[in-house]
């Protein structure tokens, strides 16, 4: 058994004296160190935006300068408005021609656009510019596809603000365009184009930078480092934050003003707090350190006065619990814990001699009151017995005479046999036999009886004359010269909730029963007093079964159905062996 910390023991003031002396300067150390990374990642993650937002601006300003010009181009220029209202097929195609060399013309001003193109809903022809190193067929293809199914597409609106951003067979691209009542203007561009100037960007070999969608799909990153870590892409871009999984990387990002997508780069943390691993290596060593000076300590501690305090606490437990065996061991110790040691041992070898003393004591006093209580005897059952003797002999019934002085000797015999603490259920139950058969001389034709007994309880033990003080009771009270009186006797076995198997003993009689206040009384365990001291034998029984079982046997009392009393005795179930001699069953069945 361990010992009980509590915070009023000296084992929990010993080891938090130790721990607040050690651990703050430890935590010191974590924390300082730990401060000076976070402010060098505010530094670098401070810097780093700001180079992402100036770089993320210079997108944004060439992107709006294409919406302006498409702006302009859309509402000003008078070969767009021909090809809207055009008055016939030869002007369509000079306005046509000249659109389309103006804006092959003008692409070459927009070094980040890879295309300009021009569609009328009336022809639907395509009218592009390309870039003469810009744009591969693929790409060309998807734009042009996609350009027509949303156009054509009366629930999406075509002029919205601003550019968009498209997947189109895992490539990206930018859209704008600017759509009249005929013609539609816009440009796009794929987006990996914008990711050559990201080199500029130093953040480290193992770093990256690259766009983010809305839905947080990274355009242009390395496949290997998505693959390898867990990066979290959806987060806020306001403010810096870390990701990762096999290896952490400060985030920091700007979403665009003109389209929906950010710039986002990653710089692995490791390169951040390179300086530090120095002061890192050192807390390290000082944490474990102290993580190995504590045991040692505590180890030390332990040995010299915890432990045999813990021995003297737990021996004092046991001891509360009535062990009085326990002693302390002759440890090698301190002098003062090796005189405690003594003078424990001592006190518990005097203490536990005169508890013997006192149980035995005990005891003596036990079994003189069990057997004064067993051997009380009727003085009126005695007398009464005597009484029809004389009867007998004066009408000289010598037959009856020899029946009932050899019923009274067996009574007595069985009353008086001995210091026997239990006795046999089937013995039992032939004593009571032969006392009824005294009451039969009695009182004849007044009175009959049952027994119903399963038969592997005939072995069963129990405390003797038991059930004959409820049926003297039956007797005395039920019994009159007015009606016929019914004893019954059944004995069963009964399971607990624990699954114990008990014997259950049920006396019932068709007599006038228990007054009330007697039966709450007798219920309540209480001894009768007054009047009521007629039931001093019931009070006698409870006693006795108090003294061998304690706590483990009952007793019921209560109104039998439709009349008469009704007693109910509950016992542990003990079992023994057929006894010496062969008695005769009271029931014809022997004992197994």
């Amino acid at each position: 058994m361990k010992l009980k910390i509590t915070p009023n023991s000296i084992v929990f003031k010993l080891i938090f004296g130790f721990l607040l002396l050690t651990i703050p300067v430890l935590v010191f150390l974590i924390y300082s160190n730990y401060h000076a990374m976070n402010v060098v990642r505010d530094e670098v993650a401070e810097s780093n935006k700001k180079m992402v937002t100036l770089y993320m601006d210079t997108i944004d300003r060439k992107l709006k300068t294409v919406e302006v010009y498409l702006l302009n181009l859309a509402t000003f220029d008078t070969d767009i408005q021909q090809l809207e209202y055009f008055l016939s097929e030869k002007d369509y195609t000079l306005a046509k021609i000249r659109a389309q060399r103006k804006i092959k013309d003008h692409i070459l001003m927009f070094d980040s656009i890879e295309s300009l193109f021009l569609f009328s809903n009336y022809t639907n022809e395509f009218t592009e510019a390309f870039k003469l190193d810009s744009a591969p067929y693929r790409d060309r293809e998807n734009a042009r596809n996609y350009i027509r199914q949303v156009i054509h597409d009366d629930s999406w609106q075509v002029n919205e603000k601003g550019w968009h951003l498209k997947s189109i067979d895992g490539e990206h691209y930018l859209f704008r365009y600017i759509k009249t009542s005929g013609t539609v203007v816009g440009a796009w561009l794929n987006l990996e184009t914008l990711l050559t100037p990201l080199n500029l960007i130093d953040i480290g070999d193992e770093g990256a930078s690259f766009f983010v969608t809305e839905s947080g799909n990274a355009v242009g990153a390395p496949s290997s480092l998505m693959e390898e870590n867990y990066i979290e892409l959806m987060s806020n871009l306001d403010n810096y934050y870390l990701t990762g999984d096999e290896e952490t990387f400060l985030t920091v990002g700007q979403p665009s003003a003109t389209a929906n997508f950010s710039l986002v780069a990653l710089i692995p943390d490791e390169k951040i707090t390179e300086n530090f691993q120095a002061l890192k290596k050192i807390v390290t060593f000082a944490a474990f350190g102290y993580l190995i000076l504590i045991p040692l300590c505590l180890y030390q501690l332990n040995k010299t006065v915890l432990s045999p305090l813990n021995k003297i606490v737990h021996a004092m437990r046991r001891i509360g619990k009535g062990n009085l065996d326990i002693r302390l061991p002759r440890n090698s110790t301190s002098e003062e814990l090796q005189l405690v040691n003594h003078t424990f041992n001592t006190m518990m070898d005097q203490i536990q001699e005169l508890k013997i003393n006192i149980y035995e004591q005990r005891i003596l006093k036990q079994k003189a009151e069990l057997q004064y209580l067993q051997y009380q005897i009727n003085p009126h059952f005695f007398m009464n017995t005597l009484n029809i003797i004389f009867s007998f002999a004066q009408v000289k019934k010598h037959d009856l005479v020899q029946e009932m002085t050899l019923c009274l000797v067996r009574y007595f015999r069985y009353i008086l046999r001995g210091n026997e603490d239990f006795a046999v259920l089937k013995d039992e139950l032939e004593h009571i036999k032969n006392y009824l058969r005294i009451q039969e001389l009695r009182f004849p034709e007044r009175f009959t009886y049952q027994f119903t007994v399963e038969e592997h309880l005939l072995c069963a033990k129990l405390p003797p004359v038991v059930i004959q003080t409820f049926v003297e009771n039956t007797i005395k009270y039920a019994v009159n010269m007015d009606k016929s009186i019914h004893l019954s006797i059944k004995v069963e076995s009964v399971k607990t909730d624990e699954k114990e198997e008990k014997i259950k003993i049920t006396i019932q009689d068709n007599g006038d029963g228990f007054p009330e206040d007697v039966l709450n009384n007798l219920n309540a365990g209480n001894r009768l007093i007054g009047d009521q001291e007629q039931h001093i034998g019931i009070w006698n029984v409870q006693r006795r079964l108090q003294l061998v079982y304690e706590d483990h046997a009952q007793i019921v009392f209560g109104h039998a159905s439709p009349m008469g009393a009704l007693v109910e005795v509950i016992l542990p179930f003990k079992k023994t062996r057929n006894s010496k001699g062969g008695r005769k069953n009271v029931l014809g069945i022997n004992c197994r």
